[in-house]
């Protein structure tokens, strides 16, 4: 009883069924959404603590997974994988990443794609 007080769900004899199915629903996808926004936060707060493993893995398997993907948060999400594969030294996936037809911010990914590039290649010419 409390915890359908605490969520706002608590059944009362003004609620159609039908009613009280929404609102459970509704409970549901408010806890969804708060668990995928928190996930999204914590995959940030491991590459910011420069835990570039740990925040792909995050990312990967757990923000951007077909099961738990969240359109809020997809965009920024492979944004931010492909500058933690940078971090990584896998450029050639993080370009990749960076070049995803259809993001609201296509046009700077782009731009980044193509610094990546060129720091890679200047890399690979001071190298040789």
């Amino acid at each position: 009883v409390d915890l359908q007080k605490a969520y706002g769900v608590r059944r009362n004899a003004r609620l159609s069924p039908e009613m009280y199915k929404q609102l459970i629903r509704i409970a549901q996808e408010q806890m969804r959404l708060g668990k995928r926004t928190a996930t999204y936060w914590i995959s940030l707060i491991h590459y910011d603590d420069q835990r570039y493993d740990t925040a792909s893995n995050w990312l990967t398997k757990r923000v951007l997974s077909e099961s738990h993907a969240s359109k809020r948060w997809e965009s920024a999400a492979r944004y931010n994988l492909a500058r933690t594969l940078e971090r990584l030294g896998a450029n050639d996936k993080a370009i990749e990443i960076y070049k995803t037809d259809g993001e609201a911010n296509e046009h700077g990914n782009r731009m980044r794609a193509k610094l990546v590039n060129r720091a890679a290649r200047e890399e690979q010419a001071e190298k040789d």
